[in-house]
């Protein structure tokens, strides 16, 4: 049966049978805690465990035992029929010499003998003189007598000189006085003192400290959309070991893992392994999980953080949720669960659950503000092959500070990598403390999908609350105000304009609705396309209303975003399109008309002149995997030191405009209606300036292409003033990523040589 230790500071659980006896209880928490059994007791019901069996003693499954910490011995010394109170630090290694020496410096003022005695110590009733070097824990126990003797240390007098009267005649003057100490064996000093001839110090000035390691609950969130897949790829390389490693040295620990792409990756999008002791298990799921397209930035970051909810947390332990990725996540409208990923966090945080933000390859201030919202810590992470590493500090901080520190000792003396030494800097700072002016619903949230009503009606009450989470792992750090406010649900600081931050300017509609049928999300063809390959209408979804299905002519276009509907900023479902008339047969068919004038938010001619940077500016329409080519090409273009900067924006500035090298619209060569939009980004680009350079990228070359399609693209050159095109494939190889780079480089510089616009 499962029973609790409670420590002063944290809860752990340990697994014994009614049967055992209590002596097999200490074994096991001084075992678990790695505390020596006379330096605890456990408590029952407010008194001390007997002796006998567990049961005996009243404790049942999930009974809670208290375990109180004995930092220091307190005796009654006992002499000449007085008693004086005495105490020692109860640390492993005391003999008897410490509490002779403690005796003395405690009782030399109450008893003048102390001063030039010799102390002798013995049991209650026996005279028998006990040694110095005995255990003193093998004689004595807390609140014990002690009784001692005192003896007068020996008076050492010197003998008085001899004078030799027999000297010969001519000898006129009287004898000098002789010492025979010159003469024979030197007299010996007094005897050292016996306590004297041990450490004292180190044990009688410290006392005992708490190493007890926490109950560990960690889940760790892996990005494995484009160039983020490695990472989790790393981990395989050493799944074994480290997961071996990690239950040898934290007992009790669970791990949970996920493997998050975003919403058009279908069952992919997140796959989860729930928090788990069983190794087997937790090995073979990593190994398994795969990598996924992700399609284009942002990702499904407020999934992962909604579904972190589900999982199955303790209350009693350290517990943090680790989002390791590269990118933002969506707005709530971006689906039909309108996910508002401030108060997913706000929740987890409620739940005792701090989330580690980890930036691979980027610098969005979501991961500070998920870190800063749970009192987490935000970690900067560069060198993807140091994921185990960082993996393992992870899991030894949040279960002791003893037990990072070796670990950091055990790293240093390993290598002297800066990258690794950047995240155990990050790794020492303080936990952020969070004080929160929230708006916190009396009603809770919807704990999955499957249970998401149609309207959710809540009521608020404004409460200031200053929280500290006691399992938060101790660590050395110079003392910062690292103090949090917030609201609930809400940015507390504007550090973006984004609608995914700024969530009040969120009016978009859903571009994905979650299937409780299948499990995960589709949007508007994925649903045509199921329907139509169905032998019968498909009537049990969406389960709230039904999909607009818009007939061939007119071709569907992008609405303005002031056009939009507010509605799911208020956390209710929005409301449907009107449904088409009964009398409309025509299939739908997804098409796309963008409009590239609403990436530029000024409309005038400028001179660029000559760019003080190398920066290319990557344009493109949503959900083609632009953000994939960016941070790929970008990946690899740092581990050559390449000077060139690839930044994807989806509003582009005057500033933005003039100090842009060139801009590289990007192109989904699946499908042509996209090719058919070139021209528009062409013309908004070209109506700015005439010269600025445009390179076309084609990506998922890895894809079906229609020969229509491919003959169209190796065309633009000679039709359209583009400055090159290529092919981009999530699969390339670093090599063929870095020819792209080099030829884009050298097309800028106006040098000649091999045009890649063929790179699969």
């Amino acid at each position: 049966m499962l029973i609790l230790i409670k420590t002063p500071t944290i809860t752990f659980s340990l697994d014994v049978q009614p049967e055992d006896l209590t002596e097999v209880l200490f074994n096991k928490v001084a075992e678990r805690t790695e505390y020596k059994k006379f330096q605890f007791e456990l408590l029952f019901a407010g008194s001390p465990l007997s002796k006998g069996t567990i049961s005996g003693c009243g404790v049942r499954k999930e009974s809670t035992v208290h375990m109180m910490i004995i930092k220091e011995l307190k005796f009654t010394v006992r002499y000449k029929d007085n008693e004086y109170p005495v105490s020692v630090p109860n640390n492993d290694g005391l003999c008897l010499s410490h509490l002779n020496t403690a005796i003395r410096n405690q009782l030399k003022d109450s008893i003048e003998e102390i001063q030039n005695g010799n102390i002798s110590i013995h049991t209650p009733g026996n005279p028998t003189k006990l040694s110095g070097s005995y255990r003193l824990h093998e004689y004595f126990s807390n609140y014990g007598v002690v009784e001692i003797s005192i003896e007068a240390r020996p008076v050492y007098k010197a003998p008085e000189p001899v004078y030799n009267y027999y000297y010969p005649s001519s000898v006129s003057k009287a004898p000098d006085a002789v010492d025979y100490r010159d003469h024979t064996t030197a007299i010996p000093s007094p005897p050292a003192k016996e306590e004297e001839q041990f450490d004292q110090d180190a044990l009688l000035n410290s006392f005992v400290e708490s190493s007890i390691s926490s109950d560990v609950e960690i889940v760790f969130c892996f990005d494995t959309t484009g160039s983020m897949a490695s990472i989790i790829k790393n981990v395989k390389l050493q799944v074994e070991s480290t997961v071996a490693r990690l239950m040898r040295d934290i007992p009790n620990i669970r791990i949970g893992i996920m493997g998050m792409g975003d919403y058009c990756d279908g069952k992919l999008v997140l796959s989860t392994l729930d928090l788990t002791q069983n190794t087997d298990e937790l090995i073979r799921f990593i190994k398994s999980v795969q990598d996924t397209s992700g399609g284009d930035s942002p990702e499904a970051y407020e999934y992962a953080l909604f579904r972190a909810k589900e999982l199955s947390w303790s209350h009693h332990t350290s517990k943090a949720f680790v989002m390791i990725g590269d990118s933002n996540p969506h707005p709530p409208s971006f689906t039909d669960l309108n996910i508002n990923w401030f108060k997913e966090c706000d929740d987890l945080y409620e739940k005792g659950i701090k989330v580690y933000g980890v930036k691979a390859l980027g610098n969005s201030v979501f991961y500070d503000e998920i870190a800063e919202r749970t009192g987490g810590i935000c970690i900067n992470f560069k060198k993807f092959n140091l994921i185990t590493e960082m993996f393992l500090a992870i899991c030894y901080r949040e279960a002791s500070k003893q037990k990072f520190k070796e670990y950091e000792q055990e790293l240093n003396k390993q290598t002297t990598d800066s990258d690794l030494k950047e995240i155990l800097q990050d790794l020492n700072q303080e936990n952020f403390t969070v004080e929160s002016t929230s708006d916190v619903p009396t009603t809770t949230t919807p704990t999955s999908p499957e249970t998401t009503p149609e309207s959710t009606t809540t009521t608020t009450t404004t409460t200031t609350t200053t929280t500290t989470n006691t399992n938060t792992p101790y660590v050395d750090a110079t003392p910062t105000s690292k103090k949090i406010k917030k609201q609930y649900g809400k940015p507390t600081e504007i550090k973006n304009s984004e609608p995914w931050f700024v969530i009040h300017k969120d009016f978009g509609k859903p571009l994905y609705y979650y299937n409780p049928e299948i499990g995960y999300f589709e949007n508007q063809r994925m649903i045509s396309i199921r329907e139509a390959n169905a032998k019968t209408p498909i009537k049990s979804w969406p389960p709230k209303y039904e999909i607009y299905k818009e007939p061939i002519a007119p071709k569907k276009t992008y609405e303005s975003s002031e056009s939009y509907s507010s509605s799911s900023s208020s956390g209710s479902i929005p409301k449907p399109p009107p449904p088409p008339p009964s009398t409309d047969t025509t299939p739908y068919v997804h098409t796309v008309k963008p409009n590239p004038a609403s990436f530029f938010n000024f409309d005038r001619q400028v001179s660029s002149g000559k760019p003080k940077s190398q920066i290319a500016i990557i344009i493109g329409e949503r959900g083609i995997g632009k953000s994939t080519f960016g941070n790929g090409i970008s990946f690899v273009c740092r581990s050559y030191k390449n000077t060139m900067v690839y930044r994807e924006l989806e509003f582009i500035s005057q500033y933005d405009f003039t100090n842009a090298s060139c801009f590289i619209v990007c192109v989904d060569l699946t499908n042509p209606e996209y090719l058919e939009s070139l021209p528009a980004y062409f013309s908004e680009i070209r109506r700015r300036e005439l010269s600025k350079p445009i390179f076309v990228a084609g990506l998922k070359s890895d894809g079906v292409i229609s020969p229509t399609c491919a003959t169209n693209f190796l065309g633009l050159k000679a039709v359209y003033s583009v400055t090159d095109t290529f092919q981009f494939s999530q699969y390339m190889k670093h090599e063929e990523i870095k020819a792209i780079d080099e030829n884009i480089r050298k097309k800028l510089k106006g040098g000649s040589g091999k045009i890649y616009c063929n790179i699969m």
